[in-house]
């Protein structure tokens, strides 16, 4: 992941990598599948910048794979893809993205929403945000405005940022990947301290065009 983030943003930004700290650390001790998605992530975007559509969708494809939150990442990648590559390198990206996906996909379009989304609607809120804080005032009760509402402004957000980046163009991909990732856990339910891995290395990314 160091060598990833040295091609796009220099050997003394990279090093920012190390701040993910011990909390993350801990975790990768444990299970370390969020590193390996962020890593695949990563690589899809830096392969898009560089016009390498088919081997962004590769590592887009196993991204997914990894943890199927990075499907995330696709909104952006499929952007740069276009703007590099136009409509055919747009295509391509996409239809090898989902071919190696293609396992996992041949259980249906529904393992792979629930895994993004509903697979949280199923439990309560956890971690620092509004959602357990509300969990919590009502006696962890999980109801709807708690436990089901989160979904509604998470969508309404991307939605809103693509609608932009789309008009605007995106001028630093990987801080345009960052800002999703931070949407999703500005309004998720569930967020636990190894989320923070999704962002933060897309930002170390962008570093040398968007500075601090």
């Amino acid at each position: 992941l160091w060598y990833v983030v040295r091609r796009t943003a220099g050997s003394s930004v990279a090093y920012w990598l190390a701040a993910m700290g011990p909390p993350l650390l801990i975790v990768l001790a444990t299970y370390n599948f969020d590193t390996i998605m962020v890593l695949l992530a990563a690589l899809s975007i830096l392969l898009a910048m560089r016009g390498r559509t088919l081997a962004a969708g590769v590592a887009l494809g196993l991204a997914s794979l990894s943890k199927q939150v990075a499907v995330l990442t696709l909104p952006v990648a499929a952007l740069v893809a276009a703007r590099h590559g136009g409509l055919r390198g747009l295509v391509v990206g996409v239809v090898a993205a989902g071919l190696v996906a293609l396992p996992f996909l041949m259980a249906g379009v529904n393992p792979v929403v629930s895994s993004v989304l509903s697979f949280h609607a199923h439990r309560p809120p956890q971690g620092p945000t509004l959602w357990y804080s509300l969990y919590a005032l009502s006696g962890y009760q999980c109801s709807w405005l708690c436990c089901d509402v989160w979904v509604v402004p998470f969508i309404a957000a991307l939605m809103a940022f693509m609608l932009l980046a789309a008009r605007w163009g995106v001028s630093d991909p990987p801080l345009a990947v960052a800002t999703i990732y931070m949407l999703y856990l500005a309004t998720g339910k569930v967020v636990n301290p190894v989320y923070l891995s999704w962002p933060y290395t897309f930002m170390v990314m962008s570093y040398p065009r968007v500075g601090k």
